[in-house]
């Protein structure tokens, strides 16, 4: 996959890709602010007041990476709207229900 898409370092272009991840979900959330400052405070979500098939895809992705190590260090250095907005998804997208 890598030779596919080009990646040299998997590390940084995760790390790169995370910044664009905070930067749509700035970008969505001031997009909101200019037109209703109050609904801006409750846009916990790139899709707003609620997740949308973004969040939960991107959540998705990154669920993969929990109870490894890097699952640890990507919540602890995560940048600031990401790091809020993983905690805000743990609070809406149930656990998964794994069949016994």
């Amino acid at each position: 996959m890598k030779a596919k898409y080009g990646i040299k370092d998997e590390r940084k272009e995760l790390w790169a890709c995370l910044d664009e991840w905070d930067t749509e979900l700035n970008r969505a959330a001031s997009a909101h602010s200019a037109e209703a400052p109050k609904e801006a405070e409750l846009r916990p979500f790139r899709g707003g007041a609620t997740p949308d098939w973004g969040d939960v895809a991107v959540y998705g992705v990154l669920g993969a990476a929990d109870g490894v190590p890097l699952g640890a260090e990507l919540r602890s250095n995560a940048p600031p709207a990401v790091a809020s907005w993983l905690v805000a998804m743990d609070a809406a997208v149930p656990p998964p229900n794994f069949v016994k």
